[in-house]
């Protein structure tokens, strides 16, 4: 059995290179325009969580947590796990490297619809 040739199989296919070099073109300038962006952007976000949390949170700590989500980000196998979440935390309030972060005491329910974690838990939870 033979298949048919099509026009569209024999017309060249020389032009994807050009469209490709366009494309990184394009996609370098994007890059360079994003960094730009993403700092405006980080401020802007940051006047807005201080806004309605502002007695409550560090600013600056604020952007050194959005800079190591950034930083994680960039990596080429990126992950967002235990560890990292409690590196996020320790940042966010201001403790060590070694600070510990995990709360010791049970709980108090803020409202009878609200089920706390039990204290026991809170590592699996966060595994």
């Amino acid at each position: 059995m033979e298949l048919p040739i099509l026009q569209d199989n024999l017309r060249s296919s020389g032009g994807w290179t050009a469209a490709l070099a366009a494309e990184r073109e394009q996609w370098a300038s994007a890059r360079a325009t994003s960094a730009a962006i993403d700092g405006r952007l980080r401020e802007i976000q940051a006047e807005q969580i201080l806004k309605t949390y502002g007695d409550q949170i560090d600013s600056a700590r604020l952007f050194e947590a959005a800079g190591k989500i950034s930083e994680w980000a960039k990596e080429e196998n990126a992950a967002f796990n235990g560890d990292r979440l409690l590196e996020l935390h320790r940042t966010l309030i201001g403790a060590g490297e070694d600070g510990d972060v995990l709360r010791k005491d049970e709980p108090a329910p803020i409202n009878a619809a609200h089920d706390p974690t039990p204290v026991v838990l809170v590592p699996r939870m966060i595994d």
